[in-house]
């Protein structure tokens, strides 16, 4: 049987991981801020964000995953919601100066990670009496 102070530990590590992970993921956009605002302007530039990344790409590193994960499908051809199948933005990528960087992938698994992270801590303080 799991006691009740294993559940808390438990609990506080996924608490500090997901943590670290954004704190981590802040460093990263801090350091590679302009790489970010680089594609995001050549994007605005030439097209319009759906309407959730048009709000999204004005908040800076909280805004940061949703635009770079929008990006990171964009780059794969993959259906976008609130955006056409045969809207002209999808050859976006067609430029070979204009790359999605590894470093824009890290982050955004930071996030995902984070966010399991932070799910599996509500779900084992859920547990707690």
């Amino acid at each position: 049987m799991i006691s009740n102070k294993s559940l808390a530990t438990l609990a506080l590590f996924f608490l500090m991981l997901g943590s670290s992970m954004l704190i981590i993921s802040l460093l990263i956009y801090a350091v590679k801020r302009r790489e970010y605002y680089k594609l995001v302007t050549s994007y605005t530039e030439k097209y319009i964000f759906p309407p959730p990344c048009s709000f999204w790409h004005m908040m800076g590193f909280f805004g940061a995953f949703p635009v770079l994960h929008f990006f990171i499908k964009l780059k794969k051809g993959k259906k976008i919601f609130f955006m056409d199948r045969n809207d002209p933005a999808y050859t976006f990528f067609d430029n070979k100066d204009i790359v999605i960087h590894t470093w824009m992938k890290f982050f955004s698994f930071l996030w995902m990670a984070a966010t399991v992270c932070y799910l599996l801590f509500a779900f084992f303080g859920l547990l707690l009496p």
